[in-house]
């Protein structure tokens, strides 16, 4: 059974960064804005397939995040370049929630990726699926 997931990414800052990147570039997770194109790639699992997204970060910490979202962890790197994430939200338009566990990466200045875990539990039913994740600025 295929369950239709409406992804729900509530974060406020984002990634990592390796000892490869050039000068010019820092990791600034917690710090980021601008219009971010989120796109999922089910690598396992049985949820589906989810839609790219639009989200808009300002320079608060959470202003992605729905305040119906509950964090069990969101925790930035001393270096500001990843970003370990484990939070739940209602799902829209049907009882139920999902629960989205992860660690995103900054691999550029203009882009955010790692893998995520959700798991939906509500009607129709549960999935559970694997994604690569990556935010590409606008």
């Amino acid at each position: 059974m295929k369950t239709v997931v409406t992804a729900c990414l509530c974060i406020g800052a984002l990634f990592a960064c390796s000892d490869d990147d050039p000068p010019s570039f820092q990791c600034r997770m917690g710090e980021l804005t601008g219009t971010w194109r989120v796109s999922y790639r089910e690598t396992n699992g049985t949820c589906g397939t989810l839609a790219d997204e639009t989200v808009v970060m300002g320079s608060g910490a959470n202003d992605v995040a729905a305040s119906a979202c509950t964090f069990g962890a969101n925790q930035i790197a001393s270096d500001k370049c990843s970003q370990s994430l484990d939070y739940t939200c209602p799902l829209k338009g049907v009882s139920g929630t999902q629960q989205w566990v992860g660690q995103l990466r900054q691999t550029a200045a203009n882009r955010l990726e790692g893998p995520f875990t959700v798991q939906v539990q509500g009607a129709p039913g549960v999935c559970r699926s694997t994604y690569d994740v990556i935010w590409a600025l606008q």
